[in-house]
């Protein structure tokens, strides 16, 4: 695991435990609210973790044709059913 991606899960896992009991309780919009944004960092941390693995096996960085997406890059207009 690269430096950057042992931060990050490093970030996400304080954010995480910080939140927990904050994005559980109560308002159930807030709970949706938390559990999106935790599935936010799930992704990114899946995307990084997918890009140490690439540069480990020594693909190189634009393997088939683009780089791996990660959940900022992604912008779908219109009905996701479709998307892909």
């Amino acid at each position: 695991m690269s430096e950057d991606t042992a931060r990050r899960l490093q970030e996400w896992a304080v954010w995480y435990t910080e939140h927990k009991r904050d994005g559980t309780l109560g308002d159930p919009l807030k709970k949706q609210e938390f559990i999106l944004k935790a599935l936010d960092g799930i992704f990114d941390l899946l995307s990084r973790v997918a890009e140490d693995l690439r540069d480990l096996e020594g693909r190189p960085r634009e393997y088939v044709g683009r780089r791996l997406w990660t959940p900022g890059s992604i912008r779908v207009r219109g009905d996701l059913r479709r998307f892909g």
